[in-house]
């Protein structure tokens, strides 16, 4: 989702640095199939941008999920597994 909404308003270079009169600078983020459909994007802050969704997926991913739920066969077998063969086969009250 966050990707798609980057390059649906990527970053434009100025009118000016598309005919090469002279230095590239940001002119805005607009619709991709706008108006400004012809002009060229600038590159580095998208580079960034995209970079930066997965950076943030990856921090922010452990904070948001739920906690792992410990399996009831694993701990009962660890419960067997200390038990001396003696206890083990005494029938629970």
């Amino acid at each position: 989702m966050n990707l798609a909404t980057v390059l649906l308003f990527p970053p434009f270079e100025n009118h000016a640095s598309t005919t090469r009169m002279s230095g590239t600078w940001f002119d805005g983020f607009h619709f991709t199939f706008g108006d400004k459909l012809h002009r060229r994007f600038y590159l580095p802050p998208l580079y960034l941008e995209v970079l930066w969704v997965p950076i943030n997926g990856a921090v922010l991913w452990p904070l948001f999920r739920e906690p792992p739920q410990p399996a009831t066969g694993q701990s009962r077998g660890r419960r067997m597994s200390l038990m001396t063969p003696g206890q083990a086969a005494s029938p629970r009250p």
